[in-house]
């Protein structure tokens, strides 16, 4: 039991505390992707990213109006956008493959944007997305975090609180000295 709590704590405060800094970056492109979404918060405050930004902080939305585009249209093509926090992953759009006999090179639409990433306390995700058909590809990644609130504030005070004594009774525990039997 003690190893499972350890092991727990240690998962908890690993996940609490992973953060990448802030940044944007296409690691590699052959056919000028580019892109851009724009997300509104109830207050009615919107914001737009695009793939050149470098610190990116993000309304609690719920949804995204997007938009994608290709320098050369391809062709028997597909992708996918990922949304990372340490050991979870939340896939944000699939496509593909699709053959694209209309050439095109541009997509708008809009995208809700999952509750777990809205209700998840004010940490740091890692976006990924990647785009690949035969004429060339591109990847890319940028960190993203999601705007504090009261509540997140309160949760995130919260489940750092449960961390800290699930860890400083799982460090008590494993320091207590143990009865050797049979010797």
């Amino acid at each position: 039991m003690r190893r499972i709590l350890g092991a727990g704590a240690v998962s908890a405060m690993a996940l609490l505390l992973w953060a990448a800094p802030a940044q944007a970056e296409i690691t590699y492109d052959t056919i000028g992707c580019s892109g851009r979404a724009t997300l509104t918060a109830d207050d009615g405050t919107a914001v737009t990213i695009d793939t050149s930004a470098t610190s990116v902080k993000i309304p609690r939305a719920k949804d995204a109006l997007w938009h994608g585009e290709l320098n050369k249209a391809t062709h028997d093509h597909s992708g996918t956008i990922d949304l990372k926090l340490g050991p979870i992953s939340i896939n944000l759009g699939k496509w593909g493959p699709t053959a694209n006999s209309q050439n095109q090179s541009t997509k708008d639409g809009v995208r809700s944007i999952p509750a777990i990433v809205r209700q998840f306390p004010s940490v740091k995700w890692a976006l990924t997305g990647s785009h690949k058909g035969i004429e060339g590809q591109c990847e890319g990644r940028m960190t993203v975090e999601v705007e504090s609130s009261g509540a997140s504030t309160a949760a995130a005070m919260a489940a750092g609180l449960a961390g800290t004594v699930a860890a400083g009774a799982g460090l008590v525990t494993a320091a207590r000295p143990r009865r050797v039997y049979g010797r």
